[in-house]
Order: structure tokens, then sequence, then C-alpha cells
């Protein structure tokens, strides 16, 4: 196997591009492949957008271990969490149409939530969208059904459930909730009358030419599916940095160099979890999605009609909710960092066993980068380190102008 994935690698070192070559596309071509090799990614693909016009979209690598299937930009990765932002944006567009305000209580909305903890009866959907509800971070749902009805049992399976907080008493990285993103997905439901995948493929993809998504990955080609990989191994070290990327020090994947990178059997996560994690798109298509939010941000006197307006995306993209002495912060559905070197953004990051991917928009330098591996291993390496440094490059290249 290990020696497959050598071959298999220098053979992928050409592979396809969207559009001409300039003198910076091989320096990126240079830095991914090196980086890749050095983590032992088996699949990666990139997309980058300037000036509201996509610049470089790439894939490389394999789409699994075993497979000759090529990564180019059209091949779909589970990106997991970037999901959020996308039922934050059906939420707001139901904000826009008046059928629900930020600061109505969930409960107007879901008269039938209850939850063992009576504080519930205080959460808004701002709390939701800003993960500032005391609503916990994963909820232990057995037996899910996996399908148009897991939803509204997942959310009614809450109601033995206590919060973690009074709602809006505390934000930082630990007040997290997926389950609130489900809730959410539920609200979306109950409110359109429509299956939560459904509203979101017609309109939130459809309008932003997204048209590479899915939710079940059971729907999609093989040859265009980047398969979930993880470490081999028994070890109870490596069983928990599969499942949870947790480790004591080094990266087991390069702590063990001889232990071969394997498909993972299961898949994402099941139907009630689709609002916070189920999303499985392209880097092409989520440059397309970065385009549109570009644009419409830049134009705030616009008259043609977006999926939403200028002044949505940038009450989204505003601070909401701020942790003490840290440069992170939360807008609605996205993450906010200020006094990078490149300058504040809004981002979105996704981690799941077998994957891990980013999202990031400079929305004053009008630029957006996006990242997609099949290795939760790498998260660091996709999350920060390779944006960094792409971001740097593109700097060198205008700076040399």
């Amino acid at each position: 196997m290990k020696n497959f994935l050598t071959i298999t690698f220098m053979l992928a070192i050409v592979q396809t591009v969207s559009f001409g070559q300039n003198n910076l596309y091989p320096k990126i071509d240079s830095l991914i492949l090196s980086k890749m090799k050095d983590n032992r990614i088996v699949g990666l693909s990139i997309g980058v957008v300037k000036d509201r016009e996509l610049f470089y979209t790439k894939g490389y690598g394999f789409t699994s271990v075993d497979s000759l299937h090529k990564v180019t930009e059209q091949t779909v990765f589970h990106t997991s969490s970037i999901t959020k932002v996308f039922t934050a944006s059906a939420i707001m567009q139901l904000v826009e149409r008046g059928e629900i305000k930020l600061t109505d209580k969930l409960t107007t909305h879901l008269p039938d939530f209850k939850m063992k903890d009576k504080r519930y009866l205080q959460i808004t959907i701002e709390h939701l969208l800003t993960h500032s509800s005391g609503l916990p971070w994963e909820h232990n749902f057995n037996n899910s059904p996996n399908d148009s009805t897991a939803l509204e049992q997942f959310v009614s399976d809450l109601k033995n459930e206590k919060l973690r907080f009074a709602p809006g008493d505390k934000f930082d990285g630990s007040t997290y909730s997926n389950v609130a993103y489900s809730i959410l997905g539920l609200i979306i439901q109950r409110k359109s009358g429509m299956n939560y995948e459904k509203y979101i493929q017609k309109y939130i993809l459809a309008p932003n030419k997204m048209t590479n998504c899915f939710f079940n990955h059971k729907l999609i080609k093989q040859e265009i599916k980047a398969e979930p990989i993880i470490l081999s191994g028994e070890s109870k070290e490596i069983e928990r940095f599969n499942l949870s990327g947790v480790i004591k020090d080094l990266n087991p994947v390069l702590k063990y160099p001889n232990y071969a990178l394997i498909k993972r059997d299961t898949y994402g996560r099941t139907s009630e979890h689709a609002p916070n994690d189920g999303l499985i798109t392209s880097a092409n298509d989520l440059s397309n999605w970065m385009t549109q939010l570009l644009t419409i941000y830049a134009d705030s006197t616009s008259q043609t009609k977006q999926f939403i307006s200028y002044s949505t995306l940038k009450n989204m993209w505003k601070l909401q909710r701020s942790i003490p002495d840290y440069k992170t912060s939360m807008g609605l559905g996205w993450w906010r960092y200020s006094d990078s070197p490149f300058g504040d953004y809004v981002h979105h990051p996704g981690r799941e066993p077998g994957f891990s991917s980013v999202i990031m928009i400079y929305p004053e330098k009008n630029i957006g980068i996006t990242i997609l591996c099949n290795g939760m291993y790498a998260d660091q390496l996709v999350w920060n380190e390779l944006p960094e440094l792409i971001l740097n490059l593109m700097n060198e290249e205008n700076n040399s102008r």
C-alpha cells in the first residue's frame, strides 16, 4: 500500500487546472505538492477567488488510497462544519422575509420543543447562530433512523438534556454546539414546509451555481467522490486520534510512517446532523459561493436580486460575540479573526473522521480561499499553514509587479 501511494503520488503531480498558467501557479503547485508529501495526504483540492473572480482551482492526489481516480477541482469532499454557514444563510433568508426575528425565542417557532432544564425557554435564534445558547456540543441520539424523519426525532430526543449555562451568559470555544444547528435546520423545515436538504439546494446552492453538492454520499459517482482516509492500527492512541484528532504529542500519521493509510468504512454522519455537518461539495462550487458573497459585499447599492442582501451579509460577518483577550470572535454562523498579517477575515473550518476543510474570506482584500482534504490528520495544515503560505505567495507576486 505504501509503495502504491508513492507511485500514484508521483503520477498525480500534473493535474487539471481550469485556466491558463501564470508565474504564480507553479509556485502554488510546488508548495502544495511538497506539503502533501510531508503530511502523507492522499487527496486535496483548492479554490482561490480574487477580485470577485475565480483565480485558481485545482485538485491534487487521488480520491482514495486504492483509487486511480485523480482529484480535480470538481471532486467532492465532506465539508463537515462548513455546512453551518449555509444553514445560517437559510435562517437569514427567513429573517429577511420577516418570518422570524433574531430576537425570537426558539419556542416561538418550535412550540413543542422541551428540555429538562427550564432555562431553554430563554434560548433565542441569535443564541443558536452564535454558539451561546448553552446547548451541549453533541447529543447522543441512539438508533437514528437516518432518514427524513431523523431531524424531528433528534430534536424531540433533547427533552432529557440540560443546558450547560444560561442562554447568552457565555461564549468561547467550549460553547460550540452542533446541536444548535440541528435545531436551526428543523426551524428551516417547519417554516418553509420543505425538507432541510431540499430547501438548501433550491434557495442557497442553486442560486450560487453550486451544482455539484450532495447530502447523501451514496448518490455520488465514485470517480468524483473523495473517500475518508484514516490511519491503520488498533492502539487506543490511534483509535482516539482517528475519531477525534486527540493526540499527546506528534501527529500519529507522522509518528508511525510505516502504518498504512486506509479508507474509513463510515462516511459522514447520520441525517439529523445534515444542518451542522452534512454538505458534500467541491472546491469549484465553494469558489462560486465565495465569488457571489464577495460580489454582494462589494456593492451595497446594487439593485440586482441576490439570494441574500448586502445588509444581511454584512450583519452575518459583523462581530456578534467576542472572547476576551482573543482575536477570534463570532458573527452569525461565521467565525471572525482580526489582526492577521493579511487583514481581518471571516471563516469556518470543518473536520470529521477522514476529512478536514476550511473556507476563508477577506472581505476588504476581495480574496477567498477554500481547501478540502480527505484526512482529518491534516487539519492544522488545511486550516492555518497552507492558506497563510498561499497568501504569502500571492502577496510576493503582487509586490514584485
